[in-house]
C-alpha cells in the first residue's frame, strides 16, 4: 500500500517540512482518548511569561521522557483479521500497521510511504502530523476500510489451561447482498478437539454466524488453530496461536547446618506428585561458606559519591568473608579494605550520633541507616577492629533514645496511638545492632536527648525478651530473626525458651482468600456464570505482621476476561455501577464516610497489574490487618475452566507466603 503525503501552508504552496506518519487499527485507537494535544495547541497556545533554566543534558533528558509519556500506546483488540488475497491463510495480525517519526517532505511538500499491511480486516486510521523549520504546524487524518465479502472473525480466549474444556469459536460473516452456505474446517494442533473438523451453516445476507469446536487442554506449550470458510466462489482463511498454561504454585523451603565431627544425614523426598518437568532439584554442599560468599563480593565494589547503606552492607559482607575464610584455614588479605571503610563509615557519622541516607548536609540521621552502621561496626570490633569508643557511645546513645521512646505527640510514622512502635521488626533491629556494637549487657548513661530528656535506658537483654513477651506474635520472619541475633549477643544462651521459640516458629505468613459473586448477587459465591455475565473477583489478604516488597498473583481462569472500566468501550452503565461500587466500599473502610468529590481512595497498592490471565497488586510496604481487593471480569469464552490458586508473597522472602485452593469455574451459553 503507497501512501500519498502533501504538506501546504495555508495558501496550498508545499512547505519542506518534517512529519510523524502513524497508521494505527481505529479500534485501538477508540479505546482511550488521545493522551498528547495537537500540534497548534502545543506550539501555538496562549501562556504566561515564564523563564525555564537547565543544563542541556536536563534538556535531553527531559525530551526523551516526554517523548515515552506521549507515546501512543498498543493495546490489544482489534475489529478483525486480515486482507489477505483469496487462498492466503491470514496470520499477520498487528494493531500498527506503519510509524515514523521523522518523515522528511521535498521541497514542494510531498512524500510517500509504502507500507506493508497486516492481514487484519478493520479500519485503519492514518494520522500525519507535520511541523515546518519556522515552527508551522499542521496535521491530517484518513482511513481505510480493509474487508472481505466473506470474512471469519475469531472469539477466541486469550490463553488456556492444562485441564480446561472450552468452546473454540469463530464467526463468520456475510457481506453481499445474498444468502450463503459456507463450511467452516478446522485444523488443530496442541488441544484435543471433539467431533467433526468440519461444519456447515447457512449464512444470511448481511449477518454473521456462529461456528464452535469443543476441545480440551491436555498439555502445555501452544496451540495452533487454522480456520478456513468457504462459500460459493468465496472463501476465508487465519490462522491463530494461543499459549496452553499451566500453574504450578511456588513453596520455598530453607534448611541449614553446620557439621563438626560427627557426619549429618539430610534427606530430601519429593513426593509423588511433584511436577520435576519446570524445575530442577539442585544441592549445593560446600565445607564451608567462603565460596559462595567471596564470589558475591564483586557486587560491593567501591563508587563515586556512595553513601553510608554502601558503605555499611560492603563492610558487613567483607568481615562476613573474611570470618569464613579465616574458620576454613586461609585468608585473602581484606583488612586493608576493612579499614577503609571503618574510616569511612566513622567520618560520616553526624554530631547527634546517626548516620544519614545521603552525604548531604541536609540529610538529617535516619534511624534504620544507623542500624547498619552499629551492625558493621559491631561486627568489626568482634573481629578485633579498633572502634573508638567515643562513636559507639554516641551512636548507642542515639539508638536507645528511639527504643525507649513513646514517640513525640502526633507522631504516627514510626509509633501508633498507644505508643507502641509501628513497624515492631525494626526495633527488633536496632536491638540486634545495639547488641552487635557492644551495648549488650551494661546500660548506656543518662542521656539527654530532645524528645525524652534524662532517659535511662535499660540493656538490650531486658528490651529483647520485653519485645518478644509483648509482640512476637506481630513479628515477620526478618524481625524474628533479628531479635533472636539481639538475645543471643546480649548474651542469653542458645537453648533459652525464648531463643529456641523464636528459631522453632513456623510462619507462613499469610491467610489468602478468593471468592466469585454475580453483579445481580454482591452476596452470594459462585463457581461458573452465563457467557456476557460480570464477575465480581474479591482477593482478601491477612496478615499478622508488616510485610515489606508483597506481591499478590490472581489468576483468572481462561473463560474471563479482565474490565477495565478506563476504557471507552466499557458500557457507562456498567462503569457506574462499578464506581458506585467502589466508593460503597471505601465509605464501608473509612467508617462510613468518604469525600467522593475527591476521587480518590487510600489503596495500601502501589502498582495494579491487570493483565490478559491473571491480576498482579504490588506493594513495598503492607502493614498488618485485613485487605480486600475487588475486580471484575466478564465471561467470554464458553467451557469448564481451571482455576489456579491465589498466591501472596515477600518478594524477598518467598517462604514467607500464603495461597488459597485451586478451583473450577464453568462459562454456559
Amino acid at each position: 500500500m503507497r501512501y500519498a503525503i502533501k504538506v501546504t501552508d495555508h495558501t496550498g504552496t508545499g512547505v519542506r517540512a518534517e512529519v510523524s506518519v502513524a497508521v494505527v487499527d481505529k479500534a485501538v485507537l477508540s479505546l482511550q482518548d488521545e493522551r498528547g494535544p495537537d500540534g497548534l495547541h502545543a506550539f501555538w497556545y496562549e501562556r504566561g511569561l515564564g523563564v525555564n533554566t537547565s543544563s542541556s543534558l536536563a534538556t535531553s533528558i527531559d525530551r526523551w521522557n516526554d517523548a515515552i509519556a506521549e507515546a501512543p500506546r498498543q493495546g490489544k483488540g482489534g475489529s478483525g483479521s486480515g486482507s489477505g488475497a483469496p487462498g492466503n491463510v491470514r496470520q499477520d495480525f498487528r494493531n500498527t500497521a506503519y510509524w515514523s517519526a521523522q518523515l522528511v517532505t521535498s521541497a514542494d511538500g510531498s512524500a510517500q510511504v509504502d507500507v506493508t499491511m497486516p492481514d487484519d480486516l478493520t479500519t485503519w486510521r492514518t494520522q500525519a502530523r507535520a511541523i515546518s523549520g519556522d515552527t508551522q504546524v499542521g496535521e491530517g487524518t484518513n482511513e481505510l476500510v480493509s474487508t472481505k465479502p466473506l470474512l471469519l472473525r475469531s472469539a477466541l480466549p486469550r490463553f488456556l489451561r492444562v485441564g480446561d474444556a472450552a468452546e473454540l469459536r469463530v464467526f463468520v460473516r456475510n457481506a453481499t447482498a445474498a444468502d450463503s452456505d459456507v463450511a467452516v474446517t478446522l485444523k488443530a494442533a496442541g488441544v484435543a478437539v471433539s467431533g467433526a473438523l468440519t461444519k456447515s451453516a447457512t449464512v444470511r445476507a448481511g449477518t454473521s454466524a456462529g461456528y464452535s469446536w469443543p476441545a480440551r487442554v491436555e498439555r502445555e506449550g501452544t496451540v495452533k488453530l487454522e480456520f478456513a470458510a468457504k462459500g460459493g466462489d468465496l472463501e476465508d482463511a487465519m490462522a491463530l496461536s494461543l499459549a496452553a498454561l499451566v500453574d504450578l504454585t511456588p513453596e520455598t523451603t530453607a534448611t541449614s547446618g553446620v557439621v563438626t565431627r560427627e557426619d549429618q544425614l539430610e534427606a530430601i523426598y519429593l513426593p509423588r506428585f511433584a511436577d520435576t518437568a519446570h524445575g530442577t532439584l539442585s544441592v549445593n554442599v560446600r565445607s564451608a561458606l567462603v565460596g559462595s560468599m567471596a564470589d558475591e563480593l564483586a557486587y560491593f565494589t567501591p563508587w563515586p559519591h556512595e553513601g553510608t547503606p554502601a558503605v555499611a552492607t560492603r563492610l558487613i559482607a567483607a568481615l562476613a568473608v573474611r570470618r569464613a575464610e579465616r574458620s576454613a584455614g586461609g585468608s585473602v588479605g581484606r583488612d586493608s579494605g576493612i579499614a577503609r571503610d571503618l574510616a569511612g563509615l566513622v567520618g560520616r557519622q553526624r554530631p547527634d550520633g546517626g548516620w544519614p541516607w545521603c552525604d548531604d548536609p541536609l540529610c538529617s540521621s535516619d534511624l534504620t541507616i544507623t542500624g547498619w552502621a552499629l551492625l558493621a561496626l559491631g561486627e568489626a570490633r568482634r573481629d578485633g577492629f579498633a572502634i573508638d569508643a567515643g562513636v559507639l557511645e554516641r551512636a548507642t546513645a542515639y539508638a536507645f533514645a528511639w527504643v525507649n521512646s513513646s514517640g513525640r505527640p502526633g507522631d504516627t510514622s514510626r509509633f501508633d496511638a498507644s505508643g507502641a512502635p509501628t513497624d515492631i521488626g525494626q526495633k527488633a533491629f536496632v536491638l540486634a545492632a545495639l547488641a552487635a556494637a557492644g551495648s549488650a549487657s551494661a546500660p548506656v548513661p543518662n542521656t539527654k536527648v530532645t524528645e525524652a530528656p534524662h532517659v535511662t535506658t535499660p540493656s538490650v537483654a531486658a528490651a529483647a525478651r520485653a519485645l518478644f513477651e509483648q509482640y512476637r506474635a506481630k513479628l515477620s520472619g526478618w524481625g524474628r530473626a533479628f531479635l533472636a541475633l539481639a538475645l543471643v549477643d546480649a548474651g542469653v544462651a542458645v537453648d533459652d525458651p525464648q531463643v529456641r521459640t523464636l528459631l522453632d516458629a513456623l510462619n507462613r505468613g499469610f491467610a489468602v482468600s478468593r471468592s466469585y459473586t454475580l453483579l445481580d448477587a454482591p452476596s452470594t459465591p459462585v463457581t461458573g456464570a452465563r457467557l456476557g455475565d460480570t464477575v465480581r473477583v474479591t482477593v482478601t489478604v491477612i496478615t499478622p505482621a508488616d510485610r515489606n516488597y508483597v506481591v499478590i498473583e490472581d489468576p483468572l481462569p481462561a473463560g474471563l476476561e479482565p474490565v477495565d472500566v478506563r476504557l471507552r468501550t466499557t458500557d457507562p452503565a456498567l462503569r457506574a455501577k462499578l464506581n458506585g461500587e467502589r466508593v460503597a466500599a471505601s465509605q464501608r473502610q473509612a467508617g462510613g464516610y468518604a469525600a467522593p468529590w475527591l476521587r480518590w481512595y487510600y489503596s495500601p497498592w502501589q502498582q495494579v497489574d491487570v493483565r490478559d490471565d491473571r491480576a498482579v497488586l504490588m506493594t513495598d510496604h503492607l502493614a498488618r490487618g485485613v485487605y480486600e481487593y475487588v475486580y471484575y471480569a466478564r465471561a467470554t469464552t464458553t467451557g469448564d475452566f481451571f482455576v489456579a490458586p491465589t498466591h501472596a508473597e515477600e518478594t524477598y522472602f518467598p517462604e514467607v507466603f500464603g495461597r488459597t485452593d485451586s478451583a473450577r469455574f464453568t462459562v454456559g451459553p
